[in-house]
């Protein structure tokens, strides 16, 4: 006697079919969430000599170790008896040398001594950026300026630039200092990239996240928001949600027509008026 084959059952052919969609499109999600990490989140350039002969003779090379031993690198602009000191926590792209004109702006209008650091895989800094790593930069530049340049942590301000306010927020959960500034932040990466792929749950897939808004409500100090109301990176909106969601004392600097990489060249002398009598009221 000759038995035939048993062949599968339709419904089983059904379901197969949608089994092997469904897998395909688990994998295209989570391809465009990789993808979306590494092409829109870090931008590191590495070390260039000509551009680092922007940095004046006066601006001090700093290196520093982070707790799980990578080296970092930074510029230190010191000013003799300063108002306040900033620890700034940069963008995504570019490295210390790209922030010397903000820094030195920084130092004119506050009067304030200036720490900016790259990130790890960032100019000088060895490694490789992640969230969890730049936490890990982030707590070694502070550590390094207040063991070794000797600041007082009551001196400190934390002033994070667009993904350094993520940086600089989670720094603030941890540190005593006097105020955090923070230029042109977002609420959550899974946020900007909602807006980016509003059709793909990015959110739901992404590793890095910099919960801004759940963590700022746990920041007890004066805390400054400053954003250009045409950010076409950023949108402007994401500012005003994060100031709602603060504790005073607080404020919230808009800049007309200012968008994600002009602000500086837009703002009036007027806000930088407004930023030194907030931080000088934070005492």
């Amino acid at each position: 006697m000759k038995y035939r084959k048993a062949r599968p059952s339709v419904f089983f052919r059904g379901w197969s079919k949608w089994i092997r969609i469904g897998v395909l499109v688990v994998g295209l999600l989570v391809g465009t969430a990789m993808w979306f990490e590494e092409n829109f989140i870090y931008f590191p350039s590495p070390y260039d000599e000509q551009s680092y002969l922007a940095r004046p003779v006066w601006v001090c090379e700093e290196y520093f170790t982070a707790s799980d031993g990578t080296r970092l690198h930074g510029w230190y602009y010191p000013v003799q008896n300063p108002d306040c000191v900033v620890l700034l926590s940069h963008g995504n792209a570019g490295n210390v040398a790209d922030r010397n004109e903000l820094a030195l702006l920084i130092k004119r209008h506050l009067r304030a001594s200036v720490f900016v650091y790259d990130y790890r895989g960032y100019g000088r800094s060895q490694g490789r950026p992640s969230e969890k790593g730049l936490y890990r930069d982030a707590l070694a530049a502070y550590q390094h300026l207040t063991e070794v340049l000797g600041t007082d942590p009551q001196k400190v301000v934390l002033w994070g630039e667009s993904l350094g306010s993520g940086v600089s927020i989670e720094l603030a959960c941890h540190v005593p200092h006097r105020a955090v500034v923070l230029q042109a932040p977002f609420t959550s990466l899974p946020d900007v990239a909602g807006r980016v792929f509003p059709l793909v749950p990015l959110r739901l897939l992404m590793r890095n996240r910099f919960d801004n808004l759940t963590k700022i409500q746990k920041v007890a100090s004066p805390k400054l928001i400053i954003h250009g109301t045409a950010d076409s990176v950023v949108p402007f909106d994401m500012s005003e949600k994060l100031i709602a969601a603060c504790s005073p004392p607080k404020k919230f600097i808009a800049v007309p027509q200012a968008d994600h990489n002009d602000l500086w060249l837009v703002a009036s002398g007027e806000v930088w008026k407004e930023i030194a009598q907030f931080l000088s009221e934070q005492h």
